[in-house]
């Protein structure tokens, strides 16, 4: 949207005057110039579930800004297609995350989101070994094989709703697994066991998560 931090400055200072913000921290993007450091804010990887998903995701993120950094004619000359096909890749993200496909800006052809990631992780290879962090995307590559946190709570769901579960329990279960992993920050897969008063509830591994059965 803005071609230098000049315009930026400008937009934020036209809303700050206007009263409509008292400074830029309330300009809620996915990705901003920050107030207190010289780099950039990413605000995409806090919703993540699992930590070691947000640190790859970072990771990546980092290894895009260095690119950048050491390419400045990179994407410089983009058109308003170009923007608009952006935004549009951003939708699909948002609707479909890592099953979708996404226009690629310079074939103009779509392109799944494993071709992609693999693509970038190709072009950035130099910067990811400048800044160490061949672990953090290798991670990353699993993550579509494993499925995200959203792909984990359907299977889930799905899978307490097989084995007998009321839509309603089966929501409650969900988000009570939801809230164990994020709060220790990584994907709750401990087997459970629970007694009853009509017998006992047995919980079994169905994708690597637990759902219960019953049993007695």
């Amino acid at each position: 949207m803005f071609r230098n931090l000049a315009e930026y400055e400008t937009y934020v200072k036209t809303l700050v005057d206007a009263g409509i913000v008292p400074n830029a921290t309330y300009v809620w993007w996915a990705l901003r110039p920050s107030l207190q450091h010289p780099t950039l804010e990413l605000g995409i990887t806090d919703c993540c579930t699992a930590i070691a998903d947000s640190v790859a995701i970072a990771a990546l993120f980092r290894a895009m800004v260095r690119h950048a950094v050491h390419h400045p004619e990179l994407n410089a000359d983009h058109s308003a297609v170009h923007r608009a096909l952006i935004e549009e890749n951003r939708w699909r993200a948002q609707r479909y995350g890592t099953d979708g496909t996404y226009i690629d800006l310079l074939s103009l052809e779509p392109v799944s989101f494993r071709s992609w990631l693999d693509a970038v992780i190709a072009m950035l290879a130099p910067d990811i070994e400048h800044l160490g962090v061949e672990d953090d995307i290798q991670h990353l590559k699993s993550i579509p094989k494993r499925g995200t946190s959203a792909h984990l709570q359907l299977e889930y769901y799905r899978g307490l709703l097989k084995f007998g579960r009321s839509p309603r329990e089966a929501i409650g279960d969900v988000t009570k697994w939801l809230r164990t992993s994020t709060e220790t920050g990584k994907f709750h897969r401990e087997e459970r066991r629970a007694e009853e008063s009509q017998g006992s509830t047995a919980f079994r591994n169905t994708g690597g998560l637990w759902v219960e059965t019953a049993s007695g």
